[in-house]
């Protein structure tokens, strides 16, 4: 995990200085598409990388009894990061926003409060900072072998399933009826609203409703 998130915050401070080319700001080229591409694609495997590392270790950093809290931790901190990365970012990011709420009558300025540049800057160095705390005053506790039975042998023997042991429990569990009921469920769930989700926003874009706005709502 820390190996991961250094390269993320690197990655992500090198990127803040050239997100005025990466974007085609001052160009009438616009964004280079396939480059935005290959920009973010190592930067996604790196955060998915990441978001593996961080749930395998949270089995172990957690005892048993608390160990079913880093679901909720993990749906928490995505919709903290969804609000900060997207809402918070377009909102700061608003000349009209900022002059309407944040600055006074007499400091109306063209210009939010922050950029893209900027924002990309400071979760680089928030990455890192909080790498470097957790690397320094986090040890490594094993908590997943605490005995809950007071035997600690059989509890033990549940963490040696290898790769294809835990697949054939896994098939096992998927076969089960109440699973595919819930397989079909989450397959099609969103197929009927697909393209409201998708199209919506980008056409009440079209029709001049600033994004900063429809992402406050």
């Amino acid at each position: 995990m820390v190996p991961c998130q250094y390269l993320i915050g690197v990655f992500m401070l090198l990127l803040s200085f050239r997100v005025p080319y990466i974007m085609g700001e001052g160009t009438e080229a616009g964004p280079n598409v396939l480059f935005l591409m290959l920009i973010f694609l190592p930067l996604n495997f790196l955060a998915a990388t990441q978001d593996i590392a961080v749930d395998g270790w949270a089995l172990t950093i957690l005892s048993r009894k608390n160990v079913g809290y880093a679901s909720t931790c993990n749906a928490v901190g995505q919709t903290a990061g969804y609000f900060l990365g997207n809402v918070v970012f377009l909102s700061l990011e608003s000349a009209d926003f900022a002059n309407t709420f944040l600055r006074s009558a007499d400091n109306q300025k063209p210009y939010g409060i922050i950029d893209l540049a900027g924002f990309v800057f400071f979760w680089g160095w928030v990455f890192i900072i909080s790498t470097t705390l957790v690397l320094i005053f986090k040890k490594e506790v094993d908590n997943s072998l605490e005995s809950s039975t007071g035997n600690g042998e059989n509890d033990e023997k549940e963490l040696e399933l290898g790769i294809v042991e835990t697949y054939s429990v896994l098939w096992k569990i998927l076969k089960l009826k109440p699973m595919m009921y819930m397989l079909v469920i989450l397959l099609t769930g969103k197929v009927a609203f697909a393209a409201t989700d998708g199209i919506t926003g980008l056409k009440l874009i079209g029709m001049g409703i600033p994004k900063d706005r429809l992402a406050s709502f």
